[in-house]
């Protein structure tokens, strides 16, 4: 399955053609609207949050939801704009972003729960540990060079794992 980054940049330029949105935004409004979100029902937040113009609920938080609405409406953006939108800290959902815009090139790494749970499984964090920004980095390096060992990009990688840990179709 390691191609699910690429499914799911078809699945927002579908998604940006239907609603004459540039693709820069529809991937950054998902990215948004990610966290503590199941992957089925983001997709519907996505285009349920678009439909709106950024005025309906969606499974995340309220903040969540202000960063996809300022996505929605910047007037100007691009990559690195987007990213300011998604905030400092949030790594999880700038990768998620850059991996979905450009999974043609992206390197980076999306850790969500499940690359955590495989992480204090491996020992790459206590089990009773909470991810931190140098923890997010020795995952997302772990994965990197696994990826280079086996020529596929990063996310390739991360996406079979997650589809393995998780099992079944997303």
């Amino acid at each position: 399955m390691s191609n699910w980054y690429f499914e799911v940049n078809e699945y927002c330029l579908h998604i940006s053609e239907c609603y004459e949105l540039p693709l820069i935004k529809v991937a950054g409004i998902m990215s948004a609207l990610s966290p503590n979100n199941k992957f089925n029902q983001n997709c519907k937040d996505t285009e349920r949050f678009i439909q709106s113009g950024g005025f309906t609920l969606a499974s995340t938080y309220k903040a969540q939801r202000d960063k996809a609405f300022n996505i929605l409406h910047a007037p100007v953006y691009n990559e690195e704009i987007i990213k300011d939108f998604l905030g400092k800290e949030a790594f999880k959902t700038k990768a998620f972003f850059e991996n979905i815009y450009r999974p043609h090139n992206s390197t980076a790494v999306t850790v969500d729960l499940w690359m955590i749970r495989m992480a204090k499984k491996v020992g790459l964090m206590p089990l009773k540990g909470v991810l931190t920004p140098k923890r997010y980095r020795t995952i997302a390096s772990h994965i990197r060079a696994f990826a280079e060992k086996r020529n596929i990009l990063p996310h390739e990688y991360q996406a079979i794992l997650w589809e393995q840990l998780r099992g079944g179709k997303y």
